[in-house]
């Protein structure tokens, strides 16, 4: 359960901007880890952005930028093949004003896009209501199980991990 703890207070902008970052495992990730790597939650509204590893029947990393968990995307047949002690680069772009884009990157490739074109409610929640208008005080970045538990995580590296002010471009991030 290691976690860094920063203030959300100009190190964050709730509007547009990319985060990125470095990772290794030592674990394959096809396991049943699912640590967070990144959050920032804002209570009692719920309003979070989150970066992490979900198992179920599926593998996959995940960006989740909301206010009911609903524009969470992520990309599973990539990360299944990810083995013990290889790094990889993850990184999420979103601009939340017109046209609203969220793009999520993993070594250098988009695998995920929502955007105003290919999202419409009710079929797909993005936009409107659904995005974040908080941000919590603190920011955590680290492998943990959530902010509440100290549940054990698998041992995650994390390296280079930068937030920009702006939603930085598809030639940028590879």
């Amino acid at each position: 359960f290691d976690r860094l703890s920063y203030s959300t207070t100009d190190n964050i902008n709730i509007s547009l901007g990319t985060i990125a970052f470095w990772i290794k495992s030592d674990r394959d990730w096809n396991t049943t880890m699912f640590p967070l790597f990144f959050q920032t939650r804002h209570l009692p509204s719920n309003d979070d952005i989150t970066f992490g590893k979900f198992t179920s029947s599926r593998h996959y990393v995940y960006f989740n930028m909301d206010a009911h968990e609903v524009n969470s995307f992520g990309a599973e047949p990539i990360v299944a093949n990810w083995k013990a002690g290889e790094w990889h680069h993850i990184a999420a772009t979103y601009d939340v004003r017109d046209p609203h884009v969220m793009r999520l990157f993993l070594d250098g490739r988009i695998v995920d896009e929502r955007n105003d074109t290919v999202c419409h409610p009710p079929t797909c929640s993005w936009g409107g209501d659904t995005l974040p208008r908080n941000l919590g005080p603190d920011m955590y970045i680290g492998s943990f199980a959530s902010l509440s538990t100290a549940t054990a995580s698998p041992n995650v590296t994390i390296d280079e991990f930068i937030i920009y002010n702006r939603s930085l471009s598809i030639e940028e991030v590879k």
